[in-house]
This record gives C-alpha cells, structure tokens and sequence, in this order.
C-alpha cells in the first residue's frame, strides 16, 4: 500500500502534446491530489492496483506522517 500528495500549482496554461500540438491544461487553479494505491502482487510480479484520488486543499500534507 502506498499512499501520496501531488501539488499542481496551476500556472501552466498550456500543454505541449507528443504530435507537437498544445492544448490547454485541465489544471487551472492550485490544488493537491491525495492518491491511495493498493497493489496484489503474484508470483513477484504486480498483478492488480487499486487506485484513489481525491482532490484535497493545495499544500496539504499528511496528518499521520507529517507530524511536527
């Protein structure tokens, strides 16, 4: 099990695509997402992830690990 934050700051206004094209950023406003993933591992290999995102206030941290 792993659990993450992902800031996104919002300034960039555009993307660069791989065929060179831009289109604009879905991201437009500051803001965290909190990931939670469970992997099942088979025979040492990844077999199954379980994901959740979950949009949180921009800069949040962790309660459990980022205590002071």
């Amino acid at each position: 099990m792993s659990f993450a934050f992902f800031d996104h700051a919002g300034r960039i206004k555009d993307l660069i695509l791989t065929n060179g094209q831009t289109a604009p950023s879905p991201v437009r406003a500051p803001h965290t997402l909190e990931i939670s993933e469970l992997f099942q591992i088979d025979k040492g290999k990844i077999d199954q992830v379980e994901a959740v995102l979950d949009s949180v206030p921009y800069g949040m941290r962790s309660a459990v690990w980022d205590v002071p």
